[in-house]
């Protein structure tokens, strides 16, 4: 069953969706809060953040699901270019009102804290409000997060041209992906006619020797990452705050697990790839997946209480 909330926030009205949970089967005093997934209303693109939900309120958890300001059904403003809304989201748009949510939700109904996530922009958000939030949050899950600055505000001609753009394209390939395509005789046949989709496979080659001189020099962190939302994770982990992060391939594995975070931090982090979906999990069950690998997480850090 589905219920519509109204929350008063910082002198605005926001609009939510409230899952109302089954008998709980593993669920304590905890809700779950999805926040938007980039610019799309609460239901997600192609209605994944409702599916989820729905499948974690038929798990036993209260689960809601809200619009902030100018999403959805919420009212408010937003930067004119999606390219600087996300920018702005990257930036910490959404902290304030993140934490309001929390505070009003525990308040009003009782919580004893909540779980918050989303997918992209809604688990930065997430880990930026948690990381300030002194209490009130007790996980945080993070779907498909985009650890990489977008570039401050240019015309799109000029963000197509700026090589910073493909090299950040090329550096979610692993070494492994671009070994497998240096050892393709039809790729190289294709690269050489000019018909490879993977002209920037130069470049790429060229960042990987960067980022590997950089790791000699003590530089772990590419010059472009997003580095106040990579710092709030790792207070996140210094806190032992449970961690979910679930990517829709394995290419940042080495990124998050080394460079982000270290061996010592992912004693409380989950780092989970869903293999063979795209970037919303709306294709090939990675919807159906995605709510396994969160009911099991939920389930390990919020057990049933007797």
């Amino acid at each position: 069953m589905r219920e519509v909330v109204l929350l008063h926030v910082m002198g605005q009205d926001l609009f939510g969706t409230y899952h109302v949970p089954a008998p709980p089967t593993c669920a304590g005093d905890v809700a779950v809060v999805f926040l938007n997934f980039g610019q799309a209303p609460r239901a997600g693109m192609a209605d994944v953040a409702a599916s989820l939900a729905e499948a974690l309120a038929q798990r036993g958890y209260p689960t809601y699901r809200i619009d902030l300001p100018g999403l959805g059904d919420s009212p408010g403003s937003l930067p004119e270019s999606l390219h600087d809304f996300w920018r702005a989201v990257q930036d910490g748009l959404h902290q304030p009102w993140t934490e309001e949510i929390v505070k009003q939700l525990a308040q009003d109904h009782g919580y004893e804290s909540l779980v918050l996530g989303g997918l992209c922009g809604g688990g930065i958000t997430a880990a930026l409000a948690a990381d300030h939030l002194p209490c009130g949050v007790s996980g945080v899950f993070m779907l498909e997060p985009e650890f990489m600055l977008l570039p401050l505000a240019q015309s799109e001609e000029q963000r197509m041209a700026d090589p910073g753009i493909t090299e950040t394209r090329a550096r979610l390939r692993s070494w492994s992906h671009l070994r497998s395509r240096l050892l393709s005789v039809a790729a190289w046949r294709r690269l050489l006619s000019g018909q490879s989709s993977y002209r920037q496979d130069c470049r790429t080659l060229l960042w990987i020797a960067r980022r590997r001189l950089d790791h000699l020099r003590g530089e772990s962190l590419p010059s472009d990452i997003n580095r106040p939302f990579v710092e709030a994770l790792r207070r996140l982990a210094d806190r032992r705050m449970p961690l979910a992060i679930v990517m829709a391939s394995s290419l940042q594995k080495e990124l998050i697990e080394r460079d982000i975070f270290g061996r010592a931090r992912m004693a409380t982090v989950r780092n989970v790839a869903v293999e063979g979906t795209n970037h919303m999990f709306a294709t090939h069950q990675g919807k159906e997946a995605v709510a396994v690998v969160l009911h099991d997480w939920l389930c390990a850090v919020h057990p049933r209480q007797a």
